[in-house]
């Protein structure tokens, strides 16, 4: 199963960043993750929405940091 390869990976590596409280990280994964132009469709529109709302979550913990 190459997808594991492909973006499997990657989509992992972004969720676990995620759980672990790793905010930054996982945004910039899961950025990375849309570059991949063989991702499925499912799998790009969940990536998408994640960077959203990580964007949203980074903005905001930044400004509370302020």
């Amino acid at each position: 199963d190459a997808w594991i390869y492909e973006w499997g990976a990657l989509m992992q590596w972004a969720e676990c960043a995620f759980f672990l409280g790793n905010h930054q990280e996982a945004r910039d994964v899961y950025s990375k993750l849309l570059t991949r132009s063989n991702l499925p469709e499912k799998v790009r529109s969940d990536a998408e929405l994640n960077v959203a709302c990580l964007e949203q979550f980074l903005i905001q913990s930044r400004a509370e940091n302020e």
